[in-house]
């Protein structure tokens, strides 16, 4: 919603390369990623826990991730010719299995109060596009 509004006032004032950076920001997706699979040790199959579906992310090489792991991270667009492809735009953190139980037990309580706040017509996508600041000042305390 941020980058919707300061689209919005400044749409004159952009620069095409900053339009389309901000339209990449934009679609982005911030959340919880399980690996399914490593594919030639550049792609990987992700599932998103909040979406519940399935994206494919290019890497420049798979290096210390394996199946199974638990990314928190940001997805964008990968180029226009690479279409339903998604790379990482921003820190990726493997949480070890210890910490993922923790912030999924504190991520039900937000999605809780999310809810209540929202009378009961939250969803995943809606709390975790309003509320990824939570899981990284839980990353910055932990």
């Amino acid at each position: 919603k941020i980058i919707d509004y300061f689209i919005a006032e400044n749409a004159e004032k952009l620069q095409v390369e900053e339009e389309e950076f901000l339209q990449n920001i934009r679609v982005s997706r911030f959340s919880l990623f399980r690996v399914e699979a490593i594919v030639d040790k550049s792609r990987l199959l992700l599932t998103d826990f909040y979406r519940q579906n399935e994206v494919e992310v290019l890497v420049k090489e798979s290096g210390q991730i394996e199946q199974g792991d638990i990314i928190m991270s940001r997805i964008i667009p990968a180029a226009a010719e690479k279409e339903g492809l998604w790379r990482f735009g921003g820190n990726l953190v493997t949480l070890r299995p210890s910490a993922a139980k923790e912030l999924s037990d504190l991520a039900g309580k937000w999605f809780w109060e999310f809810s209540v706040a929202n009378k009961g017509w939250a969803t995943g996508e809606s709390f975790i596009q309003e509320n990824s600041f939570r899981f990284w000042r839980w990353l910055i305390g932990h």
